[in-house]
C-alpha cells in the first residue's frame, strides 16, 4: 500500500499547511536578520574572481569592465580596468561616477571615460577619480566592495 493511500486527505491538507506555516517563519525570520544586520547579512555574491589573463584581454578588445555594487543602497558601481602589458598587475576600479556625482561612461570610440551631464573627460586609468586596488592572488584579480 503507498503512502497517499494511508493518509486522509484531512491529514494531507494539516501537514500542507503546517510546511507552509514554517516555510512562512524561516523567510521572516531571514528577512528581518537582513534588516536588522544589513553589513553582516550576505545574499549576493559581494566578492568577485576573476581570470587575470583573460579579463586582460577582454578589457583590452572592449574597454573597462563595468560591475554594479552589491550593496545598490551604497551606490558604488565601479569599472574594472586594467593597465599595462603583465596581467597580473595594473589592475584597478574605478567609480563609475564623477566627484560631482554626475555618471561616468566608457567612451569606446575616444578610449576614456566622460561624465555625460558635464562633459568632463578623464583618462583610462581614472585620473581625476575615486579609485580602488582590485589585488590580484593566484592568477585572479580579486574585486571586493563590500569593505570599500
Amino acid at each position: 500500500m503507498s503512502l497517499r493511500q494511508k493518509l486522509a486527505p484531512r491529514t494531507v491538507v494539516v501537514l500542507s499547511l503546517t510546511a507552509v506555516a514554517m516555510a512562512a517563519v524561516v523567510v521572516f525570520m531571514v528577512v528581518q536578520y537582513v534588516s536588522d544586520n544589513p553589513g553582516q547579512a550576505n545574499l549576493g555574491k559581494g566578492r568577485i574572481e576573476l581570470n587575470a589573463e583573460r579579463t586582460a584581454e577582454r578589457i583590452e578588445e572592449t574597454g573597462p569592465y563595468p560591475l554594479e555594487d552589491p550593496d545598490d543602497r551604497r551606490n558604488r558601481d565601479v569599472y574594472l580596468q586594467h593597465t599595462g602589458d603583465d596581467p597580473l598587475a595594473g589592475w584597478l576600479l574605478i567609480l563609475a561616477h564623477a566627484p560631482d556625482g554626475c555618471a561616468v561612461l566608457w567612451d569606446v570610440k575616444r578610449d576614456l571615460f566622460e561624465a555625460p551631464c558635464t562633459r568632463r573627460t578623464y583618462p583610462p586609468d581614472g585620473t581625476g577619480l575615486t579609485t580602488f586596488p582590485a589585488p590580484v592572488e593566484n592568477g585572479k584579480v580579486i574585486i571586493d566592495l563590500r569593505g570599500s
